[in-house]
């Protein structure tokens, strides 16, 4: 899809207007960034950093357990039960190797949310924290779990939270067995992750993305936000949320980028001096705030993504999305709740009653084509009848916002016209 010339008027001078097609996935993306950047730090947490060499490493041998002692094959949903650190950015990839859907969790959930979850998306193996794993373990037999593996520095669950069905395996173990991954092919349209939106209103439906649906949002973000091989990125989001997950630990590999990772509750007296060093950051304006409060320096800062109309890269999405359907920069004037349709995506607006395409200006549904929208929900043929509507011979996301477009392009998102779910 073409930018329209509507658009190619109020386009920032700086930003493509349209990217290319996705050709590879997410893993692939990966190892490209380790044959180009091999000793550069991917990721620092802690003042300790994994070098693309590293993460690329790790990811093979996580890759190549799953396949060989967890029995997943190409299409299984494995799930992430981790905190914000290393492991989780090296299991991430590793489930893709493999050729797997990755499902993250919350691990502030309530247990009994995982549990639903997990019986919802059918995974059999869990990547976990021994804290979460422990709640877990007992219902993994009603769970169908068949492998548990712990992550590291946590501890051991108690011998009376086993399961004498889920095999557990330690994290050394896993990566100590040094087992080489089956190759993989891997498509763009291949299933990649299921995504949870926020519970708003009932209950949350998982979203299946594609290799193409992320890359494409990630290749916008970056280059909305001028990401590049020079930055440190900051994400003050959780990577169990669909933007967190995006600016967090997609971000940094396609850009070839560092991203610095803080564990939650960590300050800055407790080793992340990099605080400093910050040029990209990610996260809703109190929380952006906090962070900037515990560095004496943010000479460094160049671009902020938030999520509440103030000032950075605002932007309007939705897990359906990848979180990424319009965007503003603070550098480029507009009203409030403003944004320009992302590269290659097309909005309309349709009259709830009617059905049809909305007169210029008019306010009505929100709908969106795109690379960046999710394939389809996960097992609810119910929600993807409601969601998905076909306009002339075309798909679209029904988004059950209500917005207008403006006489220069721009989304104006006016309301909601239903919960969100």
């Amino acid at each position: 899809m073409k930018a329209s010339t509507r658009l190619q008027a109020i386009w920032p001078a700086h930003i493509p207007i349209d990217i290319a097609p996705i050709t590879a996935g997410l893993d692939q993306v990966l190892q490209d960034a380790a044959a180009r950047h091999p000793d550069k730090a991917a990721f620092l947490c802690q003042s300790r950093a994994m070098t693309f060499a590293q993460l690329d490493r790790k990811a093979g041998f996580i890759a190549g357990f799953l396949q060989q002692r967890g029995r997943i094959a190409q299409g299984d949903r494995v799930g992430l039960l981790l905190p914000d650190g290393p492991d989780f950015i090296a299991a991430f990839f590793g489930i893709l190797r493999a050729g797997a859907i990755a499902v993250p969790f919350d691990p502030t959930a309530p247990a009994t949310t995982i549990a639903e979850r997990i019986e919802q998306t059918g995974l059999r193996v869990i990547l976990a924290a021994a804290e979460q794993a422990a709640d877990l373990l007992p219902l993994a037999d009603d769970l169908r779990l068949d492998r548990v593996i712990l992550a590291p520095r946590s501890g051991a669950p108690s011998q009376d939270a086993r399961a004498p069905s889920a095999a557990l395996t330690g994290w050394g173990e896993m990566l100590n067995a040094a087992i080489d991954p089956e190759p993989v092919e891997t498509r763009p349209e291949d299933p990649c992750l299921l995504l949870y939106g926020p519970e708003q209103s009932g209950p949350a439906m998982a979203c299946l993305h594609t290799h193409r649906s992320a890359l494409h949002a990630a290749a916008c973000l970056r280059h909305w936000l001028g990401a590049g091989d020079r930055d440190l990125c900051l994400s003050a989001l959780p990577l169990s949320r669909p933007e967190g997950l995006l600016a967090g630990a997609i971000l940094p590999v396609v850009a070839g980028a560092t991203g610095l990772l803080k564990p939650k509750g960590n300050s800055k007296r407790e080793g992340c001096k990099a605080l400093d060093d910050v040029t990209i950051l990610t996260g809703c304006a109190a929380t952006n705030a906090a962070l900037l409060d515990q560095t004496g320096d943010t000479g460094n800062l160049r671009r902020v993504w938030t999520f509440d109309g103030r000032a950075g890269l605002r932007s309007y999405g939705q897990a359906e999305t990848m979180g990424l359907v319009a965007a503003e920069l603070d550098d480029n004037p507009a009203l409030a709740g403003a944004g320009i349709p992302c590269q290659n995506t097309q909005i309309l607006i349709v009259d709830p009653q009617t059905r049809r395409r909305a007169a210029q200006g008019r306010a009505g549904e929100i709908l969106i084509r795109g690379p960046q929208v999710m394939a389809r929900y996960w097992n609810d043929p119910r929600a993807n009848t409601l969601r998905f509507r076909q306009i002339g011979g075309l798909r679209y996301f029904r988004t059950g916002d209500l917005g207008l477009l403006a006489g220069d392009g721009r989304l104006h998102v006016t309301g909601r016209l239903e919960p969100r779910a």
